[in-house]
């Protein structure tokens, strides 16, 4: 791929790394509201505020049985690797790419969390 990473999540395009990094001062929230703005901006859709957003990721939050909590959260900043996963299956969520990439989705993970980030692939 000749893109920049920005274009290839606007093309549809998700990749999840075996140790995704930590973005310290960017709450989870932030990061995925601006994430999911860029991406409705580019398809010529309307941009969801605050509240709106919330709406619409409390309801991921429920489907993937992670605390409300998280959001407030600094992306990866902190997490086990369970909670990196789960946070990567939030973001495939709220993002619904077309292609996703998982590299060892299941590294570090114990069988409770597997079966978690497997219910959220399947969806």
């Amino acid at each position: 791929f000749d893109m920049e990473p920005h274009e290839r999540a606007l093309a549809g395009l998700f990749l999840a790394f075996q140790s995704p990094p930590a973005i310290n001062g960017v709450s989870n929230l932030d990061f995925l509201r601006a994430s999911y703005n860029s991406k409705m901006k580019s398809q010529g859709k309307p941009e969801l505020d605050v509240i709106e957003f919330y709406g619409l990721v409390t309801q991921k939050l429920e489907e993937l049985k992670v605390n409300p909590d998280f959001l407030n959260r600094n992306v990866n900043e902190g997490f086990s690797g369970g909670e990196r996963k789960r946070n990567e299956m939030l973001q495939m969520s709220v993002l619904e790419p077309k292609l996703a990439i998982l590299d060892e989705i299941d590294s570090g993970l114990d069988i409770d969390a597997l079966k978690d980030v497997a219910d959220a692939i399947a969806r």
